[in-house]
């Protein structure tokens, strides 16, 4: 196959609040906040063809007219059905790096069958989808929801709900204000400075979280194996429900657990008249909450 690269840069003048939709096959995606009302998308792509000829034939295409599909507020870039070239990396195919400025009142829904995602500045929501590659969303306003087979997944400063999924992969989740869901089949879950409820659940790997507590939160963390450690603030008030079938449980609260058939348990209250309950529940591992 005959290979070659291209690259091309497009500015539109785009409704807002727009809705934004970019994907590849394989390739990165980057989507930043830019001026309102206008959106700038430039790319690198290589094309691949049966000849030389061919190729640089359709490099020549879409550097004239690039895959870039605008229907009233929703524009879609990445779309290839137009050359007749598939996004997968096979035979008659083109591969795009995207780098694209949006208005500040965008929602994004990218997708990438291999590759790293990186959203930032927006109003949201963000949809970031990737079979292999690593995910990184920050400084967004509205629901972020997140998801790869294989990579790690960040997210930072959001005011609104956080859902993540990830195969095999760590997740790096801080100074979120909404609800917080993150599900893991292999990969440690690190999180900071929550505002609301979170639940937490992993096949393998640690659970390593540092925040206050809000008043009437809840907080579920459970793992089959691997262990769970909290910092939290000398001062918390929350109701502790903590279990580890094959483990240690150790606290600086002043708290016993009760041993039964090698099982830990810890069931008690933490500070006066708490209303926020944290609940700890590991098959294979050790749980332990550290005041500072």
């Amino acid at each position: 196959m005959a290979r070659i690269e291209g690259r091309f840069e497009k500015e539109l003048e785009v409704r807002t609040p727009l809705r934004l939709e970019v994907e590849t096959g394989s390739g990165d995606i980057e989507v930043q906040r830019g001026e309102d009302g206008r959106l700038k998308v430039s790319a690198e792509f290589e094309v691949r063809a049966g000849s030389r000829e061919e190729a640089e034939e359709l490099a020549r295409r879409i550097e004239d007219d690039p895959p870039i599909v605008v229907e009233g507020d929703l524009v879609r870039v990445g779309e290839l059905g137009k050359y007749g070239l598939s996004p997968q990396p096979l035979g008659r195919s083109a591969v795009f790096d995207f780098s694209i400025s949006a208005p500040p009142e965008t929602g994004v829904q990218v997708s990438s069958g291999s590759g790293d995602q990186h959203v930032s500045g927006l109003k949201g929501p963000v949809t970031a989808k990737a079979g292999s590659g690593d995910i990184q969303i920050e400084d967004i306003e509205a629901d972020i929801d997140a998801g790869a087979g294989s990579g790690d997944v960040s997210v930072a400063r959001v005011r609104s709900s956080v859902t993540v999924g990830v195969g095999r992969g760590d997740v790096d989740l801080s100074e979120t204000s909404g609800p917080v869901s993150a599900k893991v089949g292999s990969g440690d879950v690190a999180v900071k400075d929550l505002g609301g409820n979170i639940q937490v659940s992993i096949g393998r790997g640690d659970i390593a979280l540092e925040s206050p507590v809000p008043d009437g939160a809840e907080w579920v963390l459970q793992a089959g194996s691997g262990d769970a450690s909290l910092v939290l603030p000398r001062e918390s008030r929350f109701k502790l429900n903590a279990v580890s079938i094959s483990g240690e449980i150790e606290t600086d609260f002043g708290l016993d657990p009760s041993e039964r058939n090698g099982m830990k348990k810890l069931e008690e209250q933490v500070g006066a008249d708490p209303t926020a309950v944290v609940s700890i529940k590991i098959a294979h591992g050790d749980i332990k909450l550290e005041a500072r």
